[in-house]
């Protein structure tokens, strides 16, 4: 009643110590969330509060988790933002210090120290030791992670290397233990020794961690080991799948019919987080290409091209499957820690050829069958339908080159099915 009456009337320094009191007392998980839900929607998070609120006087855990919002950078880019100073920090220590929370007070200094004035080097020579065990001091292990980031930020990658190794082998919670394989690959991927997170007894087991890391930076030949040798049946898959897909959108034929045959040797778990690595994607029977263009399976595509690479049939078919079966490689990127990835550089020699580039390939065919080469151009005009942005690939063609598509099929093929059809370009 009190805390609402504190909403109320705008009394939002009372809010905070009733609600730091109310935490304290709470005697189940459930009145404990429903107090730090009840603080987090009426005071950290409400944006209409002027002036905003910073912290409170008597309430130092409440102004401890306002500090760090106040530290991420999302906040600090907003126009409303009201920055952390070292003045303001300075004059929380003795709250912290009455409240016997000086550790906290100190992670706060080196968390500013990181996250606004950037100043790396200082962190290193202020965060905490990696020798102590951090299992049941969550304070202790933001620290020793700060350390570790700061190694990174300054392109310490063998040194930060080493750290998050060392860290691996001390006693931690799980989660705990899960953020420290994260940097640890973090670390090996922007040295470049992607195969080194896929060793026998690799620190990193996280599925998550390595199916990104699959995804986004193996090379072929790591592919191919790891649908050998991989850790688990999901793993083998999730290797398989991005295999056979960056062979198709890197045209490597041949490749992919060395390596479809082991899409038989495994059984596709029933798993929402397996959706984006189905097998089945390759099993194509043409079936549903557009209607009045006939194709054959996926696997008799690839047979043509690997034999007849300029084969404007397949070409255009490969274009059908990749349009109706809207196959993508895997990014593996999340919003979470693991976008860090992003910044590695791939293994894999990738130039992908996307459907509107075999339109392309078959219209500049001088001797390509009139219905495949009007269908080429039917299709390249239509992946600017009906917005005017290319939803086949990443080019920027001008309109004028669409316009001249456009005039092609109209001029060149008046009688096809195709010219009939397309009546517009965008």
């Amino acid at each position: 009643m009190y805390r609402r009456i504190n909403w109320y009337t705008g009394d939002y320094n009372a809010l905070a110590f009733n609600g730091e009191k109310a935490i304290s007392q709470a005697t189940t998980p459930e009145a404990l969330q429903s107090v730090i839900n009840e603080l987090d929607a009426r005071l950290l998070g409400n944006q209409y509060i002027k002036p905003p609120f910073i912290g409170e006087p008597n309430s130092p855990q409440v102004t401890f988790t306002q500090v760090l919002k106040r530290l991420r950078e999302n906040y600090q880019t907003q126009t409303t933002a009201t920055q952390v100073t070292a003045e303001e920090l300075a004059g929380y220590k003795v709250l912290f210090e009455k409240a016997d929370m000086l550790p906290a007070w100190e992670y706060l200094q080196t968390a500013w120290t990181f996250y606004l004035k950037h100043d790396y080097a200082a962190v290193l020579n202020a965060a905490a030791s990696a020798d102590k065990d951090a299992v049941n001091d969550t304070l202790l292990f933001s620290q020793q992670v700060l350390r570790g980031l700061s190694m990174q930020e300054l392109a310490r990658w063998p040194d930060a290397e080493t750290y998050w190794r060392h860290l691996l082998t001390i006693d931690h919670s799980r989660i705990q233990q899960d953020y420290l394989q994260y940097q640890l690959a973090n670390s090996l991927a922007q040295q470049g020794k992607v195969d080194d997170i896929f060793v026998a007894n690799s620190p990193v087991v996280n599925l998550a961690y390595r199916s990104n890391v699959l995804k986004m930076l193996a090379s072929q030949d790591l592919l191919r080991k790891q649908v050998e040798t991989g850790q688990s049946p999901e793993e083998q898959i999730i290797a398989l799948h991005t295999l056979l897909a960056k062979e198709l959108l890197n045209a490597d034929y041949q490749g992919y019919l060395q390596d479809k045959p082991r899409a038989e040797l495994f059984k596709q778990p029933v798993r929402d987080d397996m959706r984006d690595v189905m097998l089945s994607d390759f099993n194509w029977d043409g079936r549903n290409a557009q209607e009045g263009y006939v194709c054959h399976s996926l696997d008799d595509i690839v047979t043509t091209l690997a034999q007849r690479p300029k084969d404007a049939r397949a070409l255009n078919c490969l274009g059908e499957y990749l349009r109706v079966s809207n196959l993508v490689i895997p990014n593996g990127y999340d919003d979470g820690i693991t976008a860090d990835l992003t910044k590695a550089k791939s293994q894999y020699d990738d130039r992908s050829v996307s459907r509107l580039m075999h339109y392309q390939q078959v219209i500049a065919m001088p001797d390509a069958p009139p219905e495949d080469k009007s269908y080429a151009l039917y299709r390249a005009v239509m992946c600017y339908a009906p917005t005017g942005e290319n939803d086949c690939d990443q080019q920027d063609i001008d309109k004028n080159t669409r316009k001249a598509w456009f005039l092609q099929l109209k001029n060149d093929y008046p009688g096809s099915e195709w010219a009939s059809r397309l009546r517009f370009y965008w």
